[in-house]
């Protein structure tokens, strides 16, 4: 397996944008191919990215501040799944944005954002290029709607686009605002997951901050809303209940699949770890949560077996969890954003 590549870097919260690109394909995950061809991209810590010639994504290891005292490490890595041609997943990651583009320069927050695509990647390359901006454009100005209505609206502009050019592609995402109130905003619509570690050893608490909305997990709902679900797929053909796009399922009368995103909040703890893992369900496939925290703590202790900001930014920890995955047998393209709260 080749060497994973990766960069370290220290910079203050402002102006730092940056994302995972790839190139398209016309599966979906009702009809995947088998093909076990990679594809070759990287990503830079420009807001686009550009390709080379490693199989697994070159991860971004970066230390910025939350605000005067706590700081963070974000990691990232994508890879194409074995039975993809070409990766359909995309991300996001931005240290300056504010909930309302009337308060630019108040409150910004971080934010960081997984979209697991099918069907072609069209619509995850829109929401990579638009979802913050449908975020900050948000009027309300308060970090739990403003992520409502950037969903709302992305669903919204996409499917009015996609309409037009009658493209069927759909994308799940989750989406993490970490605040320089030590507040955090968790919202989620299909099958990706964000979990949340606190503390370290003994003493760690872990909890999933989003639900993976599954056609079997939402059947109840489903068959409410008119529609059903037939070897685990809405109509026989949609595995997530819940996207951004899929119009050749939403466009069936009373299919139940819709775009609304769970949402749940909470505060960083003063003084303790907080681990926080966004990924694509390519992972979440062949780990637990309780893996992947413990995983992510094993290669960040030192010597003495304690939290090590040092081993955490000399190594590109979701490369290795993206690798772990795919020696355990995942197959699908797996996207990973390890963000680490001193």
């Amino acid at each position: 397996m080749p060497g994973v590549t990766h960069a370290t870097f220290i910079e203050s919260m402002k102006r730092k944008t940056f994302g995972g690109r790839r190139s398209s394909t016309d599966r979906r995950k009702r009809s995947q191919s088998e093909d076990s061809s990679a594809s070759t991209d990287s990503f830079s810590s420009a807001s686009s990215a550009t390709s080379s010639s490693d199989e697994y994504a070159a991860g971004l290891v970066s230390k910025v501040a939350i605000h005067a005292v706590r700081t963070c490490t974000l990691h990232s890595a994508t890879v194409t799944g074995s039975k993809h041609k070409n990766n359909e997943d995309r991300f996001v990651a931005s240290f300056d944005i504010a909930a309302s583009t009337n308060r630019c320069g108040q409150d910004s927050a971080a934010i960081f954002a997984v979209f697991d695509g099918h069907g072609g990647d069209f619509c995850s390359q829109y929401l990579q290029e638009n979802f913050l901006y449908h975020v900050q454009n948000s009027k309300r100005g308060k970090w739990f709607a403003a992520l409502e209505d950037g969903i709302a609206e992305s669903e919204r502009k996409f499917c009015r686009q996609a309409r037009r050019i009658r493209d069927d592609s759909g994308a799940c995402l989750i989406a993490l605002v970490i605040t320089p109130a030590n507040e955090y905003v968790c919202a989620g619509v299909g099958d990706c997951r964000c979990i949340l570690g606190v503390g370290w050893t003994k003493s760690i608490r872990i909890q999933a901050l989003s639900r993976d909305h599954t056609a079997n997990a939402e059947q109840a709902r489903i068959r409410r809303a008119g529609g059903y679900v037939r070897n685990g797929r809405v109509s026989g053909v949609l595995e997530p209940a819940r996207t951004i796009g899929d119009l050749d399922v939403k466009d069936e009368k009373n299919s139940g699949v819709n775009a609304i995103p769970e949402m749940k909040h909470g505060h960083v703890v003063p003084g303790e770890l907080h681990v926080f893992v966004l990924a694509s369900d390519g992972l979440w496939d062949v780990f637990s949560n309780a893996d992947v925290i413990n995983f992510v703590h094993s290669k960040i202790a030192n010597s003495k077996g304690l939290p090590c900001k040092t081993r955490a930014e000399s190594q590109n920890v979701s490369s290795l969890l993206v690798e772990e995955a795919v020696a355990r047998g995942s197959r699908d393209d797996i996207t990973v954003l390890v963000n680490i709260v001193w």
